[in-house]
């Protein structure tokens, strides 16, 4: 499977996504408090619809937050408040938890369930006294059982530079 590397400098990550992942731009500065990472794949088939995948990286001064707890629970109020929802959350080391760094992996719905915008949405959330680092990536049910291999290497290559 070919991959497409992509570095999070900020945060110290980098991650391998699946051929045809492509990088749309960056914004802000962690100096200013925030930097955003924005990709984005070919619309693949949801429910009843065409769903335009993304993976959104933001990285957030460290300071913002008390700690690693503190970060997660911002971070999923932000998303419910936002019409997500969270159904579980693995802490590290979790058997169900498929990263190999030390954070915290969620799943859920993106947007109302009710209406066709909802979709699958993955949350990866850790934080340092530095930076705070949210990964979500949003896409169909469909894909992600379709690309279920190809999500998983994504989700476990993504590590420490």
């Amino acid at each position: 499977m070919n991959t497409v590397r992509f570095e999070i400098p900020e945060a110290g990550i980098v991650f391998e996504a699946p051929d045809g992942w492509s990088f749309v731009g960056k914004m802000g500065t962690l100096d200013q408090g925030r930097v955003e990472y924005n990709y984005t794949h070919d619309h693949v088939r949801g429910n009843g619809r065409a769903v335009n995948p993304a993976i959104i990286v933001t990285v957030d001064k460290g300071s913002w937050f008390d700690d690693e707890k503190n970060y997660l629970e911002e971070k999923i109020q932000f998303y419910e408040a936002m019409d997500d929802r969270i159904e579980k959350t693995h802490p590290p080391g979790d058997k169900h938890n498929p990263l190999k760094i030390k954070a915290y992996y969620s799943e859920g719905i993106s947007g109302d369930p009710e209406n066709p915008f909802g979709e699958r949405f993955i949350l990866i959330t850790f934080w340092t006294e530095k930076a705070g680092f949210h990964m979500e990536i949003h896409t169909s049910g469909n894909d992600l059982k379709a690309a279920y291999e190809a999500y998983n290497a994504m989700l476990k290559s993504i590590r420490k530079i």
